[in-house]
């Protein structure tokens, strides 16, 4: 084969062709779909002036959240229309399966009195927080750069409409088990004016009217859904468990499952973002500007709620995803001396830094074991000697606002020269 014919282009999508593979099948549904990112300057192709491309101009593509491609970005979980069916087929069957297990039960019946108030007050009405969650998760993906952010923010879409369907179901069975108590009648009624929703309520139609599309993400991905996930659905589900109620529990719990995967791609966003160190400024600013409301909610939701105590204080730690970002690895180091300083450099897209230092002496079988006292960016050896070469070092990284925790490199030492 000559070398012409060796690099023959591929028959394939011309965005793709300079991988020199067939493309995987997300590559191909979900990559570079968009055509309105050809001339950021007439984003549709009319006058430049017209409303849509004013707002497209506006909103997209002068938002201050900045990135050279955006096209670049790609969901962790590579999830497409044809596995998302698949796995949400599964999901679907295994919720409405317990339904069907626990209505054979009568399970609605056997519940305290208390606890059926505190279903038709804190759950019922929960299917317009859903709601808010699908509209705002729909304006995301419609307005986002990247065609592959819009198609975690529709898939996210779905799920929240299926959060609001399964509370609607929910709130028909109680109200068949309970027909005295108000369900399906008073939803609209606590979700406007009982206290314990208005927070959540001014959160999402705050959210809602976030128009930047860089801001509404941060808004909603990385403040108001972990708010809801953690003041509202973790809590309930503890609190349900409490209370006899194994279904609600279940139910919230799968519903955490979605909610985990938002989280992963979200952290993907936000983890390329911060390629552009200008932007970790502009994340923190938004964040510093919705967390307060998103805290309220989560005070006003957990006030009150059966024997969970601590539900707003344990809410409210990890109510804000973030995301830490190593720019500096540790170094492997050499001393004559018998000292020697290990050191990182990161960053948390909110909150301050916590570290961790651990050390692995050499030839040990057992795990890395933390070191008193190193929690600082740097880890100072003394008394190093030559039975010490091949001794490692790492130090795991936090932050004060709750991350998924990051562990550096290994960093080896060595006596001598």
């Amino acid at each position: 084969m000559s070398d012409v014919e060796m690099l023959k282009p591929l028959k394939t999508w011309s965005h793709l062709s300079a991988r020199r593979r067939k493309p995987s099948e997300y590559e191909v549904v979900t990559t570079r779909l968009h055509y309105h990112d050809r001339d950021p300057n007439a984003p549709y192709e009319q006058d430049p002036n017209t409303f849509m491309n004013e707002w497209y101009k506006k909103n997209t593509y002068g938002s201050a959240l900045k990135h050279d491609d955006w096209n670049a970005f790609r969901d962790p979980d590579e999830v497409v229309y044809r596995t998302y069916n698949m796995m949400q087929d599964g999901q679907e069957t295994y919720v409405y399966g317990l339904f069907e297990q626990f209505a054979k039960r009568e399970h609605d019946k056997s519940f305290e009195p208390g606890w059926v108030g505190t279903l038709g007050l804190r759950y019922a009405p929960a299917r317009y927080l859903f709601h808010t969650l699908q509209m705002a998760s729909a304006y995301l993906g419609q307005v986002a750069p990247a065609s592959t952010i819009t198609v975690c923010g529709f898939f996210q879409m779905a799920d929240s409409f299926r959060w609001l369907t399964h509370t609607a179901y929910r709130t028909k069975e109680l109200d068949l088990a309970h027909p005295d108590k108000g369900f399906t009648k008073n939803e609209r009624a606590y979700w406007e004016k009982e206290p314990i929703w208005q927070g959540y309520r001014e959160l999402m139609e705050k959210v809602l009217v976030t128009w930047d599309w860089a801001e509404a993400f941060v808004a909603l991905n990385l403040v108001a859904k972990p708010a809801i996930e953690e003041g509202m659905l973790r809590n309930l589900s503890d609190s349900a468990r409490h209370n006899g109620d194994e279904l609600m529990a279940m139910l919230c719990d799968a519903q955490m499952i979605d909610a985990m995967r938002h989280r992963r791609w979200s952290e993907a966003l936000v983890k390329m973002a911060l390629e552009n160190e200008a932007n970790r400024a502009v994340i923190q600013g938004w964040i510093n500007k919705w967390e307060p409301l998103a805290d309220k909610a989560i005070e006003a939701y957990c006030s009150g709620l059966p024997d969970v105590p601590d539900a707003a204080d344990d809410a409210k730690v990890s109510d804000v995803e973030v995301t830490i970002t190593v720019s500096s690895q540790p170094q492997n180091g050499t001393s004559v001396s018998g000292a020697v300083t290990f050191g990182v450099t990161a960053s948390a897209s909110s909150g301050s830094m916590t570290y961790q230092w651990q050390k692995k002496p050499v030839g040990a079988t057992s795990r890395w074991a933390n070191i008193s006292g190193a929690t600082s960016a740097t880890y100072a050896v003394s008394g190093a000697t030559s039975g010490n070469t091949g001794d490692q070092y790492r130090v795991i990284l936090g932050s004060s606002s709750g991350a998924v925790k990051v562990t550096s490199n290994a960093a080896t030492l060595t006596f001598g020269t």
